[in-house]
């Protein structure tokens, strides 16, 4: 008929691509299989080589730091050392030679590294322990292409800092170099030590880091502070990195080899490494902040906290009358941590423990405080007070001015001035360490002792 299709033809033609397309089902099912367990072996053998890179990390950690915590203790390495790492390796599951379900442990060791594996520059290997951790486990799905077993080596090294003898210091100590210029608005910038007055004791030396001056106004010979007469003296010298030390009268003639200028100076701040900012806010790993907040200070009536650390800024409801608090009848104990400038007004009292003032970006002004003066808190390092604010032409410390006073403790401000004004039978047992110092009075004491400033103790560090 006209117009029918010819069906029997039309199959013919097909016939050749059905043929054709054979089998392509069965390849991309090969494949796809492939791309399966490879994901399967990704997510479960890979998976399980992650945790157990972990685990071995954490078992790793561990012994580290009781590797280095028995060397800052000054243990025998291979009698102490050792097995105690080794054990507390074994209790984080990780003991040489043993199995633990499919985990094998080929090896835990404990040692010193060689001086060439540290940096240039590193302590003594002696202070380093190295452990490593070996372990391994069976492939599952990976084995289509390593039959081997998957193995992970972890390794963390600990360092343990020994405890370092405290720094020598001076009873007065300015620590700008005269490569530090500035402008402050008149008088001479290269005065680091301005020190005036008359009948004044200073025991422990001086010693700045640029120029000095020395004014007084008493000649004739005398019995020293508290007497009303004779001269002030200076034991254990006056040394000026500077060219220039102004000595105007004879009040302040050190004794021998006397005034001492254009020497070296002292490079660095020999306190940074005992009282780093860090040191007194919560949260690093060594600080006199957490001893504080582990002690209790009952007499203290500033902050309502029973522990002994105290913030103090304007957003601390109980202690929110920065910077000029009316003190009369408060009792100050414990560490102070203030954020801001703080300038007590009215009788402030320190109670048994002491009480140690610390500012990381304020001034600290000490002048209406009343006798009998203040005396540190007994955890903070013989530190009085310390601010940290960058200011060398105003004082972000001011003593009082006060008479009969008997302070304690090291002033200490490594970016600003100092200005410390002692008055009739004042004495002050420490040390006066800034940028600038500003020092006047009369019939006045301050005493440098080495015992006083504290050693530094050992501590551990861990890196993997």
């Amino acid at each position: 008929m006209i117009g029918m299709p010819n069906r029997r033809g039309n199959r013919r033609r097909l016939m050749p691509k059905v043929r054709f397309e054979d089998g392509q089902a069965i390849v991309l099912i090969a494949f796809m299989m492939i791309l399966l367990l490879g994901m399967a072996a990704v997510a479960i053998d890979g998976g399980g080589l992650f945790f157990l890179k972990r685990d071995a990390q954490n078992a790793v950690d561990a012994a580290t730091l009781v590797a280095v915590r028995d060397m800052c203790l000054e243990e025998p390495f291979e009698t102490v050392v050792k097995p105690h790492a080794k054990a507390a390796a074994a209790q984080n599951g990780f003991t040489e030679g043993q199995s633990y379900g499919a985990k094998y442990v080929d090896e835990v060791k404990v040692d010193h590294p060689t001086a060439g594996e540290l940096p240039v520059g590193a302590d003594d290997p002696n202070n380093y322990a190295r452990v490593t951790i070996t372990a391994t486990k069976p492939s599952y799905f990976a084995q289509v292409v390593y039959r081997g077993p998957l193995r992970v080596t972890v390794q963390a090294l600990g360092h343990c800092v020994p405890e370092q003898p405290a720094t020598q210091t001076y009873a007065l100590f300015g620590l700008r170099n005269c490569d530090d210029s500035y402008t402050c608005g008149g008088g001479n910038a290269e005065d680091v030590i301005d020190f005036s007055g008359s009948q004044v004791t200073i025991e422990g030396g001086i010693n700045s880091n640029c120029d000095c001056k020395f004014r007084g106004n008493e000649s004739s010979p005398g019995n020293g502070p508290g007497t009303g007469t004779g001269p002030s003296t200076v034991t254990g010298g006056a040394t000026c990195a500077g060219s220039s030390a102004v000595s105007t009268g004879t009040s302040y003639l050190p004794d021998p080899p006397g005034i001492q200028t254009d020497q070296p100076e002292i490079s660095g701040d020999p306190l940074a490494h005992i009282y780093p900012l860090s040191f007194f806010q919560l949260g690093s790993s060594t600080n006199y902040a957490s001893a504080a907040a582990d002690d209790t200070c009952p007499a203290d009536t500033v902050d309502p906290d029973t522990d002994c650390y105290h913030v103090i800024n304007s957003t601390n409801p109980s202690v929110g009358w920065l910077p000029n608090p009316n003190v009369s009848g408060e009792v100050f104990e414990g560490l102070y941590y203030i954020e801001g400038d703080f300038s007590p007004n009215g009788n402030m009292t320190v109670g048994p423990k002491g009480a140690t003032f610390v500012s990381p970006d304020g001034e600290l002004n000490f002048t209406k405080l009343p006798a009998p003066g203040i005396k540190p808190y007994e955890k903070a390092g013989f530190l009085m007070a310390a601010s940290y604010k960058d200011d060398i032409c105003n004082p972000v410390i001011t003593g009082p001015n006060g008479n009969d006073n008997i302070m304690q403790g090291v002033i200490y401000a490594p970016r600003g001035e100092c200005s410390w004004t002692m008055a009739d039978n004042e004495v002050t047992y420490g040390a006066i360490m800034c940028q600038k110092v500003n020092i006047s009075g009369s019939n006045f004491t301050l005493v440098y002792d080495p015992s006083y400033i504290p050693r530094v103790p050992a501590y551990t560090e861990v890196a993997h």
